[in-house]
């Protein structure tokens, strides 16, 4: 850190996120561990890496392996299977939030 650095933080609704982001960048440009993170949520996760594979072109079936396990997958049919429901609707929620979604996420 040989240069002064601010951070300029609006006060609004986001700002304890925006806190909380601007103290983990200065753990780390200080080389410092990054404090221990809260627990995220499942789903949101599991939105996230759904959206990764799509993006990547990866078939809802391979993401479902990914992220449910291959022999829950196989273990029943793949057009009428549960899974491969719960795998499409990760697939669109994690769409809805790189489209902007996540702002609404946010504000909650």
């Amino acid at each position: 850190m040989g240069h002064p650095l601010a951070a300029i933080i609006p006060i609004d609704k986001l700002t304890p996120a925006r806190m909380v982001a601007t103290q983990r960048f200065l753990r780390h440009i200080k080389g410092q561990r990054p404090a221990a993170a809260t627990k995220l949520n499942p789903r949101i996760v599991n939105t996230l890496r759904a959206l990764d594979g799509h993006l990547s072109g990866a078939s809802y079936r391979v993401i479902a392996e990914c992220i449910f396990g291959r022999s829950r997958v196989s273990a029943e049919p793949w057009k009428t299977s549960s899974i491969r429901d719960a795998t499409i609707r990760l697939v669109r929620s994690g769409v809805v939030l790189m489209r902007g979604g996540y702002r609404k996420f946010l504000r909650k």
